[in-house]
């Protein structure tokens, strides 16, 4: 399975979540996935292995060529449990960016307890090879004790460079008025109206803007051209100038870079034809952003293309009589379900409220009634 097509698998199983926690976990989750398949093998390996011996042992037979196929088993189970360490200290270290210990100490005590609980059965079960067991046994637990330990210097390390990122990161605020700006046209940009960004930088460091793009639910649009690394002075205001958006759009994600390699984000809330307010900001995945837009733009050509298979030449000749007849029929009355982003109230709160958070809300009906349609 490619990258592309397991973000769109994660995409798939996690309809209920929203943009930004599928940006937090994608790469957890895929790192997570690499660990159990290895980690898998490696215990089937392990089980394959201590069958043998103990089959072996017990018929008091031990050949050339079983010890060369438990040697094989053996260095297998081995290479199988680098790469699942190797995709769990990867994990990990996301895990401990955001300041997770817990997870990691649960990814490690999940893969370690199976190996624990295979020899100890083994060692109950079986009276021959108990030594053996037992060497294993020290063996495991020397290296659970090692991997801790480093586990926890690790950890110690991401949050110390957490303390110096967080020092020196950028900080934003709206401003309506001000004697000096940097003007920034965005160029190559469509849409059905036109807004200005005004964003002040209140750090004393300067940021990159690294893409402006719109969100609707789970799919991202660019906006423009390529606006790759423009500079955002300390303490200065810039206005990002031309931004056609279309009508309904409500948000915006502006992506931007401090000195380092840091990428952070803001989410922009549009009223009207004004930016009204800064609603979130934080950290962000520039991976995750660019592979979004791949999977945005595959979804849409798939729709493309469905749609103009969908569109069949009929030589059928259909008259006024037919349409007028067929039209007649929907003047009824009905119940027709409020759009999702709407002001209309549920419970106190407005239905886009709930739809831009990704919150399950029963939508309301209203009844309505068709007169009369002309053709």
């Amino acid at each position: 399975m490619t990258r592309e097509d397991y973000i769109k698998f994660l995409f798939l199983k996690r309809k209920k979540k929203d943009f930004f926690y599928l940006m937090e976990n994608y790469k957890i989750l895929y790192y997570m996935k690499g660990s159990l398949v290895s980690y898998g093998f490696s215990i089937i390996c392990l089980i394959v292995s201590v069958i043998l011996f103990f089959i072996e042992i017990n018929n008091q037979k031990m050949n050339n060529q079983l010890i060369i196929a438990l040697s094989f088993l053996i260095a297998f189970m081995c290479i199988g449990m680098l790469i699942s360490y190797g995709y769990i200290f990867l994990k990990n270290s996301l895990q401990f960016k955001l300041g997770k210990l817990s997870s990691g100490l649960k990814s490690f005590i999940f893969l370690i307890l199976p190996v624990y609980l295979i020899l100890i059965l083994c060692y109950i079960v079986v009276p021959k090879g108990k030594e053996f067991v037992s060497d294993l046994l020290v063996a495991v637990t020397t290296f659970a004790g090692a991997t801790l330990a480093v586990m926890g210097v690790h950890y110690t390390f991401v949050q110390q460079r957490n303390e110096r990122i967080d020092k020196n990161k950028l900080i934003f605020e709206l401003y309506e008025k001000s004697e000096s700006e940097n003007i920034i046209k965005i160029k190559n940009s469509f849409g059905d109206k036109k807004l200005n960004i005004k964003i002040k930088n209140l750090s004393n460091n300067f940021g990159f803007v690294v893409g402006l793009y719109k969100l609707c639910g789970l799919n991202i649009y660019q906006i423009g051209d390529d606006i790759s690394y423009l500079a955002i002075q300390p303490n200065a205001c810039m206005r990002l100038d031309d931004v056609f958006i279309s009508n309904g759009d409500d948000q915006l994600l502006l992506v931007y870079k401090d000195i380092g390699e840091n990428y952070y984000y803001l989410l922009l809330i549009i009223n009207g034809d004004k930016v009204s307010c800064i609603e979130k900001a934080g950290k962000c995945d520039l991976d995750f952003v660019k592979n979004q837009l791949y999977v945005t733009e595959e979804m849409e050509k798939k729709s493309k293309k469905n749609k103009k298979n969908l569109i069949k030449k009929d030589d059928t000749k259909i008259d006024k009589e037919q349409i007028t007849k067929v039209l007649k029929e929907f003047e009824t009355t009905y119940n027709q379900e409020v759009p999702k982003y709407s002001a209309v109230k549920v419970n106190g709160k407005k239905l886009y409220e709930y739809a831009r958070k990704n919150e399950e809300v029963i939508l309301p009906k209203k009844e309505i009634t068709i007169y009369k349609q002309n053709l």
